[in-house]
């Protein structure tokens, strides 16, 4: 429990001061005064003044936010003219809007590339042995690390999908006939599976072989891992929105449970989490939808085309998404517990 709910604070907590750090550097970068760069909501505990800004420190650790000149009216603040947000031209108004999902994104990529250099991913384009588990039923028929196992029971195997079906498959006939590929020779090995109560299936106690890549490389595959799995979540949401439907949604709660599940299996597992986390909070605030970064800069470009709306009425679309937001958020948390009541799992 108290894992899970560091877990969350924590992932939450990095990728909202991510997101909120975008907003800041853009609306310096354009000359917009920043009142407050807030870690955490709700009570003051502690603040700063430097260069021009409050930072400060609050008692809900969940997120942040940061308080842009002339983005609300009637907040009783002052500033210079020039100074406000909605002085700016469209072009800067959009650039830091958008500027907290691209440093969102930003951080998904770099967590992906250092997980690409330094961790590592499985290579399961062939059936190539990596690695053989102690006293394993593989240890024990002999297989060692760099076999290429070429049929199991008489049937080819092309990748590693085929070989784990395969042995998932026939592992509760015994003794498993594997034609194995080792320096040039082809061998026949007998081995036992056993059966795996974690995985639900039948092993033997292999795993592929662990692939790292130059940082170069590992920057590059990081963006085209972080678009395709970016534009799959637009499918996603999308699809959950439509007749469709099918697709699960995790709110508050859920999180938690992962983030908990995340941090106890190891520090990469967790570093994985948190930029899919990141990636995901980036791409759900440039939808447009009222009270998201994405519906603000709707309103720019409706104001772009001629359609500016009075902002005390456009401050009250984005009150009301708002509400309604709370109000998603409280419902998939309601479904968040009804899983956990029933047992479902995540």
């Amino acid at each position: 429990m108290l894992l899970s709910l560091g877990g969350f604070l924590l992932v939450i907590g990095l990728s909202v001061v991510a997101h909120e750090l975008g907003h800041f550097l853009a609306a310096r970068s354009v000359g917009v005064k920043v009142f407050e760069f807030s870690l955490g909501m709700g009570p003051l505990l502690f603040s700063t003044d430097l260069m021009g800004t409050r930072f400060s420190i609050r008692a809900i650790p969940l997120g942040g936010f940061v308080r842009l000149a002339g983005m609300e009216e009637g907040a009783g603040e002052t500033f210079a003219p020039g100074e406000g947000f909605n002085d700016r031209g469209p072009v800067s108004r959009i650039w830091v809007l958008s500027a907290g999902s691209l440093t969102n994104a930003l951080v998904a990529v770099l967590v992906f590339s250092l997980y690409l250099s330094l961790h590592g991913v499985y290579d399961l384009s062939g059936a190539v042995v990596g690695a053989v588990a102690k006293s394993s039923p593989a240890e024990g028929a002999g297989l060692l690390p760099g076999d290429v196992i070429l049929e199991v029971e008489g049937v080819r195997v092309r990748d590693w999908a085929d070989l784990s079906s395969s042995i998932a498959r026939m592992g509760e006939k015994g003794d498993l006939a594997l034609a194995v590929s080792r320096r040039g020779k082809v061998l026949s090995v007998n081995v036992r599976a056993r059966f795996n109560s974690e995985l639900g299936r039948y092993v033997i106690g292999i795993s592929p072989p662990l692939v790292r890549y130059g940082p170069l490389e590992a920057f590059l595959r990081s963006i085209v891992y972080s678009a395709r799995a970016g534009a799959e979540m637009v499918r996603g949401v999308v699809r959950a929105f439509t007749r469709e439907g099918g697709v699960d949604v995790s709110g508050p709660v859920g999180i938690a449970v992962i983030a908990g599940r995340a941090m106890s299996q190891g520090l990469w597992a967790f570093l994985s989490f948190l930029a899919a986390l990141s990636l995901n909070l980036g791409i759900i605030n440039l939808f447009p939808l009222p009270a998201l970064d994405g519906g603000r800069i709707a309103f720019v470009l409706l104001e772009v085309m001629g359609l500016k709306l009075d902002s005390r009425k456009e401050n009250l679309v984005h009150t009301l998404g708002f509400l309604l937001l709370v109000l998603v958020i409280a419902y998939v948390t309601w479904g968040d517990l009804v899983r956990l009541w029933r047992g479902d799992g995540y």
